[in-house]
């Protein structure tokens, strides 16, 4: 019997585990996602005042 409940503890520590470093994971990719949007909007905006001068 305790050894059973050593063993479902131990499984629901790891599926913890494993849903915390999945989230951490997406999380990492919303940050790089949001990353790369500001830094396509930066160079557009440097791209747009560029070509307004250009003008």
């Amino acid at each position: 019997m305790l050894v059973a409940i050593v063993i479902a503890s131990a499984a629901l520590m790891l599926f913890f585990v494993v849903v915390a470093i999945a989230g951490n994971r997406a999380h990492d990719r919303q940050q790089v996602d949001l990353e790369r949007r500001r830094s396509e909007q930066a160079q557009s905006a440097r791209g747009n005042t560029t070509r307004a001068s250009d003008d």
